[in-house]
């Protein structure tokens, strides 16, 4: 997908988009989301795929972040990182790790997260794509009710690119 890099070399940020853009493959678009950056830094899915749907149990398109994720230190998380990518108006990305409540195995996380803006300043939107792979792990059984955190193990914040 070119349209970030062709973009990027002519503004500070992408522009937003109203549709997928040209060129997007059908296999990447189950493991991508939009989201509205609203006033205030609102945060607002405007389109889920369907992975982030069957790993998430349901779909969350059109919901408020506030509304999805429930008081605690993922959701702290899930904020900290959005409000640094408005902030810096430049891609992150991440990987993680966490448990899977009554279960053994674990889901891990790799995430790239995108600034758009409609007016080339202000990122007010934010395209992402997430891949999960679960794992089993026996040396977590003690964690089989699903207290033990979100761990991070790896954050990017990418530069501009130099012309």
């Amino acid at each position: 997908m070119r349209y970030p890099d062709t973009q990027r070399a002519r503004e500070p940020l992408g522009r937003s988009l109203r549709r997928p853009p040209a060129g997007a493959r059908p296999r990447l678009l189950p493991i991508l989301l939009l989201v509205d950056v609203e006033p205030g830094h609102g945060l607002r899915y405007r389109l889920i795929g369907t992975e982030f749907v069957t790993v998430a149990h349901r779909d969350v398109t059109g919901r408020s972040f506030a509304e999805v994720f429930p008081l605690g230190s993922y959701r702290d998380y899930i904020f900290a990182l959005y409000d640094e990518l408005i902030e810096r108006r430049r891609p992150v990305y991440t990987e993680g790790v966490s448990p899977i409540a009554g279960s053994s195995r674990r889901r891990y996380t790799r995430r790239l997260m995108l600034p758009l803006s409609t007016d080339g300043e202000r990122a007010d939107m934010v395209l992402g794509g997430q891949i999960y792979e679960m794992k089993s792990d026996p040396a977590r059984l003690e964690y089989r009710d699903g207290s033990e955190p979100y761990v991070e193990t790896v954050r990017r914040t990418i530069a501009a690119a130099s012309a």
